[in-house]
């Protein structure tokens, strides 16, 4: 029984029972997209992506560099992050059996190490610039 404003006491009514396919609609609001995570992460991709070049854009005009210069310190970012997600996709699809916190992992494991070797490869006096200023933040020469 509820009351409502007056103060009466009226009989509450039932909640309608939910079918299969409010479930799936339900189930889908809950993932937050209607492509899944995969989804959210390639829009993700291309915001980051217009913006990073409008705001390289903007600074070259700030400071009167051509954006391609901008842009030339950020090739061995990016070609160690599309070599280390090829690796980890092609990684995950392998050990696709496997638990996911095994494969999130391993994964974790394999991308940062693929990354890493990547720059190193790629540009070492960037991979030492880095080296060392990790190692001076924690307090090693």
């Amino acid at each position: 029984m509820l009351e409502d404003d007056v103060g009466e006491c009226r009989r509450a009514e039932p909640i309608p029972r939910a079918g299969p396919g409010d479930i799936a609609r339900a189930r889908t609001r809950a993932q937050g997209a209607r492509y899944g995570i995969l989804g959210v992460a390639v829009a993700q991709l291309v915001v980051t992506t217009a913006s990073t070049f409008l705001n390289l854009y903007v600074a070259g005009r700030i400071v009167s560099l051509p954006a391609t210069s901008l842009l030339r310190e950020f090739r061995t970012a990016a070609i160690g992050s599309l070599v280390m997600v090829v690796t980890v996709q092609l990684v995950q699809h392998v050990l696709k059996d496997l638990p996911d916190g095994v494969i999130l992992a391993i994964g974790t494991c394999v991308g940062a190490t693929v990354y890493v070797a990547t720059v190193w490869i790629v540009d070492r006096k960037t991979a030492r610039q880095v080296h060392s200023t990790v190692m001076k933040s924690f307090g090693r020469p």
